[in-house]
């Protein structure tokens, strides 16, 4: 067992701390939250040093590395800003990963290296209004009419959408089927079709990178965008859903180490009763265990990234991942707010700023109470949703 980065993945992480140090100031990065404006900028800076492109295999202008090195990115890109490691997880899980593990030769060959070189932006089109968690009972339909799909529906919660080329999109292409889990297809669904319309939500975190609801009408899509099989996009879709809870874990390990050090940096600096708070207990307490949940969480995502990486199931360890470093950001961010009390609540300082962010994890990509499910299901006990 062992824990060490290779020499390459020290390099990796030492690069995207340096990037964030000269390209995403904290003034930056706090203008763009307030004014809800995609980070277009540093979106092609990571392109020019070809980061974009690190899930994408060589002989398809990537540079063909893990999901580990997508986790290393991730977690540094979101210690600067939660939107900066959504931002890059939908380009590397929705993109890169999804066409790469179930795309077609001739789809590999023309969208992987716009993936690469960040003139393809990629979202996940799952969740619907009136579904949510309960995923396969959507009812966004895929009409098989020759050579194209007729898509109608809605989905609700995209994050990226309104910047996005691509869809990532399931739909339910044959209602007539045994299980729910039967009759899905997903599509590669150009954001550019006639009958799509993107609106943006006003949220309260991740500003930045945007969230959407979008509405299809009569979209046609072309059989060539079929993602996968016919009928049977649940069995693909399953690979992305744990790609991406291994990579949702990974920006809220960044969001909770950016809450820690700051809360840290706080308490060596801020005098009350003649010393720093970091000289009381209560406070030297409370970072210890912000540190240590941030350690234990890591450490599980960590592992479920290697699962994956070996090909090895991974659906147990992933979920784990999911609900460990949701409960662990929350507690984490809740902490730095209150060691740093008024100070944390005001817009001046970034803590605030973090707990926004953080209070989606526990129902965002799935709901805490479902990822528990799950894991009884894995455990053997019987079904309860």
């Amino acid at each position: 067992m062992d824990f060490e980065f290779t020499q390459e993945q020290k390099d990796l992480r030492d690069g995207i701390r340096d990037f964030i140090k000269k390209e995403c100031p904290r003034g930056y990065l706090r203008e763009l939250d307030e004014k809800e404006e995609y980070p277009h900028e540093i979106w092609a800076k990571l392109a020019d040093r070809g980061w974009l492109g690190l899930a994408v295999p060589e002989e398809y202008s990537g540079s063909g590395g893990t999901l580990l090195d997508v986790v290393i990115v991730v977690e540094e890109l979101s210690k600067a800003m939660t939107a900066l490691g959504t931002m890059y997880l939908n380009n590397s899980c929705f993109g890169a990963n999804s066409v790469g593990a179930y795309g077609t030769e001739e789809q590999k060959t023309q969208l992987l290296p716009g993936i690469a070189k960040g003139s393809i932006k990629m979202c996940f089109g799952v969740t619907e209004p009136n579904t949510g968690v309960d995923t396969l009972s959507l009812t966004t339909s895929a009409v098989d009419e020759g050579d194209y799909f007729v898509v109608n529906g809605q989905k609700v919660f995209i994050t990226g959408a309104h910047v996005a080329n691509y869809i990532v999109l399931l739909a339910r292409s044959n209602k007539n089927v045994k299980k729910k889990s039967e009759g899905l297809s997903i599509l590669l669904t150009d954001t550019k079709l006639p009958g799509i319309e993107i609106r943006l939500m006003k949220k309260l975190g991740l500003r930045a990178v945007g969230t959407c609801e979008i509405f299809l009408t009569d979209v046609k899509v072309p059989k060539w965008f079929l993602l996968g099989e016919k009928d049977n996009g649940w069995k693909f879709i399953l690979h992305t859903m744990n790609n991406e809870r291994i990579t949702v874990s990974a920006y809220r390990i960044g969001t909770a180490l950016a809450a820690f050090e700051d809360a840290l940096k706080y308490s060596e600096e801020r005098i009350v009763f003649q010393r720093p708070i970091g000289q009381f207990q209560a406070i030297q307490h409370r970072l210890a265990e912000m540190y240590v949940d941030i350690e234990l969480s890591r450490l599980m995502v960590y592992k479920a990234a290697w699962l994956q990486m070996q090909g090895k199931p991974c659906g147990m360890e992933a979920n784990m991942a999911k609900l460990a470093s949701s409960e662990t950001v929350v507690r984490v961010c809740e902490s730095g707010m209150r060691i740093m009390a008024g100070y944390g609540y005001t817009m001046e300082y970034d803590m605030q700023r973090y707990y926004r962010d953080a209070i989606l994890a526990p129902t965002g990509t799935a709901t805490q109470e479902l990822i528990k499910s799950f894991i009884g299901v894995q455990l053997g006990l019987p079904k309860s949703f």
